[in-house]
């Protein structure tokens, strides 16, 4: 599809030019690791949200990650769909490999709704992947939430950074939630979920 090319350079682009804010939440490491890593939401300038809005794409969320990966570890990133509150599959993963490097490097991901099915894409400074998955009939109303704050990675504890819920009635609501490391309940209890992750773990996993 033509929106996938088109995808790859604004993604270029946006890596070599984008801005940061500046805000930290801290959190106890509850697995030892000696990654140090920290991600958190990319504040695009005019010219770059206006490259984005070209894309087309119903939802997208952009951050950075900022940090390095140890060796034996790496940095697994994915779209997790749920369905009448069970999650029934990693729709897309994407995995760093072990000892990786980050510098602020922008990450993106990326839905796209059509008829036959919802497109996803997974984008970083070394490409991205895509895949699909099908959104029941019923579904037909949708909700994006993608929380504003920085967040470090503690090995084994997933980081929810944004999320999409779909219903087939006409009224939707999403509870705040400033724990990124889990779920508000009705993303979790939705009839139709797709909910954005990072996560590290040891490279055998």
């Amino acid at each position: 599809m033509k929106w996938f090319i088109t995808l790859v350079g604004v993604m270029v682009i946006l890596v070599a030019c984008t801005n940061e804010g500046s805000s930290e939440t801290k959190q106890d490491n509850k697995e030892t690791s000696a990654s140090s890593l920290k991600v958190k939401p990319a504040k695009l300038s005019e010219r770059e949200q206006s490259l984005v809005n070209q894309i087309g794409g119903d939802y997208q969320t952009f951050y950075t990650v900022d940090g390095e990966v140890e060796e034996g570890e790496v940095l697994v990133t994915s779209i997790v769909v749920i369905k009448k509150g069970e999650q029934t599959e990693e729709a897309l993963t994407s995995v760093s490999g072990t000892g990786e490097k980050y510098k602020k490097d922008l990450h993106s991901f990326q839905l796209q709704m059509e008829k036959e099915a919802a497109y996803l894409t997974i984008g970083s400074h070394n490409g991205y992947v895509r895949g699909s998955t099908a959104i029941p009939d019923n579904i037909d109303s949708f909700l994006f939430e993608q929380p504003e704050e920085e967040i470090k990675i503690t090995k084994g504890e997933p980081i929810y950074l944004a999320y999409l819920i779909g219903s087939s009635q006409n009224q939707l609501s999403m509870q705040a939630n400033s724990d990124l490391t889990t779920l508000p309940n009705s993303v979790k209890d939705a009839e139709y979920a797709a909910v954005f992750k990072v996560e590290l773990k040891e490279e055998t996993e």
